[in-house]
C-alpha cells in the first residue's frame, strides 16, 4: 500500500501529493487509526477484481474494514452485498452502508440459509487476504459464497 516507501520506517520521504496533513485536534495515530481500516479495503476490493455483477460475501459488515468493504463493493463489480453481523445494531448498520442481506453471524445455519431466501449461497469460493487466512465462516461447507471479503 505504500509503494515501497517503508511503512514501518521511522520516517519516510515522499513525494507532497501522497501525504495527507492529520486533522486538527487529532494526534497522528488517532489520524492514522481512522485512515488505515479504509486503506486496507480500498487494496482488498482492488485485489478481488470483482466483475460481472456477482455476489460478494464481507463478514463483519458493521467493523471498520467492513464497513468500508460494505459501502464501496458494488462500485468495485459487485451486484449483491451479503454482510454479517452479530448484534441488531451492527446488523442495521451493515444494511444503512449498503448491504442487500444482512445475517446475524452467529446464527448456526448461516452459511446453509441465508434470512429470507430459502437456499443456500452457491458458487465459486475466493477468499481475499493473507494465504492461510481461515475460511470466511467457520461453517461454511466448502461450495459457500462466491467472494468473501
Amino acid at each position: 500500500m505504500t509503494g515501497g516507501l517503508g511503512a514501518y520506517a521511522e520516517y519516510v520521504l515522499l513525494p507532497a501529493a501522497m501525504a495527507c496533513p492529520v486533522p486538527d485536534g487529532l494526534t497522528p495515530e488517532q489520524a492514522l487509526a481512522g485512515a488505515a481500516p479504509g486503506a486496507l479495503a480500498l487494496a482488498l476490493l482492488h485485489k478481488a477484481a470483482l466483475s460481472g455483477g456477482g455476489t460478494v460475501l464481507v463478514e463483519a459488515g458493521a467493523s471498520s474494514v467492513g464497513a468500508y468493504l460494505v459501502r464501496h463493493a458494488k462500485e468495485f463489480g459487485a451486484g449483491h452485498v451479503i454482510a454479517t453481523a452479530g448484534t441488531p445494531a451492527k446488523r442495521e448498520r451493515a444494511a444503512e452502508l449498503g448491504a442487500d442481506t444482512v445475517l446475524d453471524h452467529n446464527t448456526p445455519r448461516l452459511a446453509r440459509r441465508p434470512a429470507g431466501r430459502g437456499r443456500g449461497l452457491r458458487g465459486d469460493r475466493r477468499r481475499i487476504g493473507r494465504a492461510g487466512a481461515r475460511p470466511p465462516h467457520p461453517r461454511a461447507p466448502a461450495a459457500c459464497s462466491t467472494t468473501a471479503c
